[in-house]
């Protein structure tokens, strides 16, 4: 019992390594933009000021999404979706899949659950470890061990799994990442290179404004680049788990697009009607994360989260 609860809190403290190693690369440039680049090293007054009043809003945007995408507890399936003992006792009664999904038919229509999807198979899809029937775009994460509404992919940067949950606050998160590091690469480019002509005469404590600047570089590429990847998915109304294997239908069967209502209404889908709320780690996503509006389909009607609950 011992070595198991030690097993966790390894586990626990690797998990949590990736996000500390990013608090701690974030609060590091604060010191080498704030104090070192602009404090010491920028002599001109009007300069200072407006660095400083520029940067500070995006080091608190930055703080507040990478925060919600972190913090942000998962959503589970409703209850409607769980299979009781019973269920199952009557599942495992029966031989084959075909009497299996037959049962499953009976129960989401009973239960009158907006199932469009199913396995690669074209049986309902169930997940035996938490005991459901798997909503549209659901999928069991081996790393949080449960089943989490429109899953995108477990991401070790923030120790949590994306899915309808904060995906936008991901996407978001994204963003306000890359325009940071812009930000300190843009203000501070002149100054590097003048910087570099006498980097014989530095003082050791600016160094750290020269690697703050390849760090910003860095990391702005990369977010840059998985930034402009989720606005593709967005685009087409994909997950990352559906452009690597694309959703089968019940009734249309394999169809990668299935779910792309176009552009515009896509974008809406993750980041609500309100466009003044778009940038910010605020909760505007449309529907209940378990039923989705089809390609070719009219009529849809969104639930709120708040009266599925």
């Amino acid at each position: 019992m011992g070595d198991c609860g030690c097993c966790k809190c390894v586990l626990a403290v690797c998990r949590a390594t990736p996000v500390i190693f990013i608090l701690l690369i974030f609060f590091w440039s604060y010191y080498a933009y704030v104090v070192v680049f602009c404090i010491e090293y920028v002599t001109v007054v009007y300069e200072k000021v407006l660095y400083l009043l520029f940067y500070h809003p995006l080091f608190f945007l930055f703080l507040w999404t990478f925060s919600k995408a972190i913090f942000v507890s998962p959503i589970r399936p409703p209850h409607e979706y769980f299979l009781s003992a019973t269920d199952w006792q009557l599942l495992n009664s029966v031989e084959g899949d075909e009497a299996k999904n037959q049962i499953l038919e009976k129960i989401i229509n009973e239960r009158k659950l907006p199932i469009e999807t199913t396995g690669d198979t074209g049986f309902i899809r169930t997940c035996p470890q938490c005991s459901i029937i798997k909503p549209d775009r659901c999928h069991h994460c081996s790393t949080c061990g449960c089943c989490l509404l429109k899953m995108d992919h477990h991401c070790p940067w923030i120790n949590n799994c994306v899915g309808f949950h904060n995906y936008k606050y991901f996407v978001v998160f994204l963003f306000w990442g890359t325009l940071y590091c812009v930000y300190i690469v843009a203000t501070s480019v002149v100054y590097f290179i003048d910087f570099w002509g006498h980097i014989q005469y530095t003082p050791p404590s600016r160094y750290n404004f020269l690697f703050v600047f390849f760090v910003a570089i860095m990391f702005g590429l990369s977010q840059l680049i998985l930034f402009c990847y989720h606005i593709y998915l967005l685009s087409q109304n994909r997950t990352t788990l559906e452009s690597f294997r694309a959703p089968t239908f019940r009734v249309i069967g394999v169809d990668k697009s299935g779910f792309n209502i176009g552009c515009r209404q896509n974008f809406k889908e993750v980041f609500g009607d309100r466009w003044g709320l778009w940038l910010l780690p605020v909760f505007t996503s449309r529907g209940t994360g378990c039923s989705f509006p089809r390609k070719g389909f009219k009529g849809f009607t969104y639930q709120s989260l708040e009266n599925a609950r």
